[in-house]
């Protein structure tokens, strides 16, 4: 059971305020009624430290009714409780007082005068020291619900990132499977090359899987990995060119967030045509973001099969998860090509 004073050190503040009131409480004795300085520390001193010690006694008792706090007979504890811390500091300061100043019988007048004001002072103590006691958990709860909530939007967050990661292997492993399937039979040799350079492609996947952020670089060369898988089939069809300058290739990104795009231009430039098709690559640092663009050519009269459209919303999904945007992946089709236009803030970049 932690006392309430010792979250952050709190009992040397409280120690300071005791200390200014007994000095106080000394000044006032002294100066303004006019008796002597001992005679004024003894009060002082007896008075403060009988209510410092309880007062600091009721941090556990407080710790205890706290937890009941929503209940109507919380306030009626509290208010024994400073009853109870009243009356005993009176007694045990006026006895103490009493035993000292035997032989000072204007000082014991003057106490016995001054006992409406020792119980008014008393109370006005002890209740603001419940009040305090209060603030400080209450504080402390808030804290602690914060972190709790900051925790819990964390592991939101990285589910459903998990989530939309663990769409992209399978969506891109029935592809590859489908064009494997096709080669076994027309071209047993680039099937089995295939699967050696599916399995290298993998290999890196899974064993970067739990990285949120890579480099350019990194990604590019996972993404040449599954270029050249489409490339045993496509052969000289597909046509792959990239302007990729040095500050931009060190820049950091989500991971396999290039990955659907390529899939994309692939799918509909290379499944639906016959002709070449060349995915141009660009990328460069812009205002503190890393600005990629990748097109590719395709044809417009063909048929294009309307798919799920799982790549591009995993992608727009997984930057607003990280940049909480929805405007950092742009698409346009221009004549017979077809662009998309990704923004990586840098700046947010933190893991």
């Amino acid at each position: 059971m932690k006392h309430p004073l010792s979250k952050h050190k709190a009992y040397l503040f409280y120690l300071l305020v005791w200390f200014a009131i007994t000095i106080a409480h000394i000044g006032v004795t002294h100066l303004y009624f006019g008796h002597s300085l001992l005679a004024s520390s003894f009060d002082a001193l007896t008075f403060n430290i009988i209510i410092a010690l309880l007062g600091y006694a009721f941090g556990y008792a407080f710790y205890y009714l706290s937890a009941d706090a929503e209940s109507i007979n919380s306030l009626v504890s509290y208010l024994a409780l400073i009853l109870v811390g009243v009356a005993s500091a009176y007694f045990f300061s006026d006895l103490l007082l009493r035993k000292i100043m035997v032989n000072d019988a204007s000082f014991l007048t003057f106490s016995m005068e001054t006992r409406l004001w020792r119980i008014s002072a008393a109370t006005f103590y002890f209740t603001a020291i419940l009040i305090a006691y209060y603030f400080i958990q209450y504080n402390h709860d808030l804290r602690n619900r914060r972190n709790n909530e900051t925790r819990l939007e964390a592991l939101l967050k990285e589910t459903e990132l998990d989530a939309l990661k663990s769409q992209i292997n399978p969506h891109f492993i029935f592809n590859s499977l489908n064009s494997i399937s096709s080669l076994t039979i027309t071209n047993p040799e680039k099937a089995q090359e295939m699967v050696i350079k599916l399995s290298d492609f993998l290999r890196y996947s899974l064993g970067n899987g739990k990285n949120e952020f890579s480099s350019l670089k990194e990604e590019l060369n996972n993404i040449s990995l599954y270029l050249e898988i489409e490339k045993v089939r496509f052969g000289n069809r597909l046509n792959i060119k990239s302007s990729i300058n040095d500050d931009a290739a060190k820049a950091k990104l989500p991971n396999m967030i290039l990955q659907p795009l390529f899939e994309n231009a692939i799918k509909y430039g290379l499944y639906e045509s016959l002709d070449d098709v060349q995915i141009s690559t660009t990328a460069a640092i812009k205002n503190d973001s890393l600005l990629i663009t990748l097109s590719n050519s395709f044809d417009p009269s063909s048929a294009v099969k309307k798919g799920k459209g799982i790549g591009l919303k995993n992608i727009r999904e997984r930057l607003h998860i990280y940049y909480d945007s929805t405007q950092l992946l742009k698409t346009e089709v221009l004549s017979d090509r077809f662009i998309a236009t990704l923004e990586i803030p840098q700046k947010t970049t933190s893991k």
